[in-house]
C-alpha cells in the first residue's frame, strides 16, 4: 500500500488526537539517522524514533513510542516520495535521556 495514501494518514490523525487527549507536552524526537542509496531512484533511512509526554491525570512523563523505524523512498522525477515504512522495537534507554 501506498505509505501516503489516505487510508494511512487517516490511521495517523486517529492515533494523534488519542494521544493529544490523554497527554500534554508531547515531543517527538529522532536520532541515530542513517541513509543508503540502492541506485539513483531508491533509498532506505532509519532511525530511532522517540516520543514522550506528560500523562493529563498524574502529570508523570511517559514514553509513549520508542522504536527504530524504516521508511524506503523512491523518487518520481525531482520528488522524493515515500513508499512504504515500518517500526520495529527498539532497545530501552534509562529515562531522561530524551527530555
Amino acid at each position: 500500500a501506498d505509505a501516503g495514501s489516505s487510508e494511512a494518514a487517516a490511521a495517523r490523525k486517529e492515533e494523534a488526537l488519542l494521544l493529544f487527549n490523554y497527554y500534554d507536552d508531547i515531543k517527538s524526537q529522532i536520532t541515530n539517522v542513517t541513509i543508503q542509496f540502492s541506485d539513483r531512484t531508491r533509498a532506505r533511512a532509519r532511525f530511532l524514533h522517540v516520543v514522550t509526554g506528560f500523562y493529563k491525570k498524574t502529570k508523570e512523563k511517559k514514553v509513549l513510542v520508542q522504536d527504530i523505524q524504516t521508511w524506503l523512498f523512491e523518487k518520481a522525477g525531482r520528488d522524493w516520495k515515500v513508499i512504504d515504512f515500518h517500526g520495529e522495537a527498539a532497545p530501552d534507554e534509562s529515562p531522561g535521556d530524551h527530555s
